[in-house]
């Protein structure tokens, strides 16, 4: 597999989540306003939000394993990661569900493209606004937490 560049990263990320600008009037904006980063790292992250909600979307670039976290804008301003809403909603859908180690055996560029496809599939109403599945995936985290902290979780679910 050939390792995704920055420049590959935010065409395919571009490609891939258009629909979201198309279908929820998200925008894209600059990631630097929601975060800090480290000198050289904010080319590997793309940030689209709606009046609602914000997507980050991140490469992590020596492991090639995109990394996408919801966020409530208003009141709670929750965040959690896409794989915490797949695995509540349509755990079929979670592209890392087989995976257990790295290097994974997806490249970037297909786990981008599974989670865009999940996120259409399964996500229009955390996208326009309702969070009510927010509170499953506050208790999802904590157990996954819990299962973690005691060794018997190895999965991933980003």
């Amino acid at each position: 597999m050939n390792p995704m560049n920055a420049t590959s990263f935010q065409t395919a990320t571009a490609r891939v989540f258009r629909f979201l600008e198309r279908d929820y009037r998200f925008r894209k904006v600059d990631p630097r306003n929601a975060m800090a980063f480290p000198p050289g790292v904010s080319q590997y992250y793309v940030r689209y939000e709606n009046a609602t909600t914000g997507i980050t979307i991140h490469l992590e670039p020596v492991e090639q394993l995109p990394v996408i976290h919801i966020q409530r804008l208003k009141g709670r301003k929750d965040v959690y990661p896409i794989g915490l809403l797949l695995i509540a909603i349509a755990p079929n859908l979670n592209p890392l569900a087989l995976e257990r180690s790295l290097p994974l055996k997806q490249s970037a560029r297909t786990l981008l493209e599974r989670y865009a496809h999940a996120l259409k599939a399964v996500g229009s109403k955390v996208l326009r606004g309702d969070f009510a599945v927010f509170r499953d995936l506050h208790r999802l985290r904590n157990q996954g937490l819990r299962l973690r902290a005691n060794g018997l979780r190895r999965n991933y679910y980003y």
